[in-house]
C-alpha cells in the first residue's frame, strides 16, 4: 500500500513545493489555510497524491 508512496514535510517557506500544493487544492476545491505552518505531503511516481496542514 505505501511502496511507493513518499512522505515529505514541506515548511511554507518552500515556495515551489507550496506553489504544487496550492495548485493541487485548488485542483479539488480547496485553499491554503493561512494558520498552516507545515504539510505533510504524499507523493506517488513523483505525482503528489495527498496532504494535510499543521498549524501552529
Amino acid at each position: 500500500m505505501f511502496g511507493n508512496d513518499i512522505f515529505t514535510r514541506v515548511k511554507r517557506s518552500e515556495n515551489k513545493k507550496m506553489a504544487e500544493i496550492a495548485q493541487f487544492l485548488h485542483e479539488n476545491d480547496l485553499s491554503v489555510d493561512t494558520t498552516v505552518e507545515v504539510f505533510i505531503t504524499v507523493t506517488r511516481d513523483e505525482k503528489l497524491i495527498a496532504c494535510g496542514g499543521i498549524a501552529g
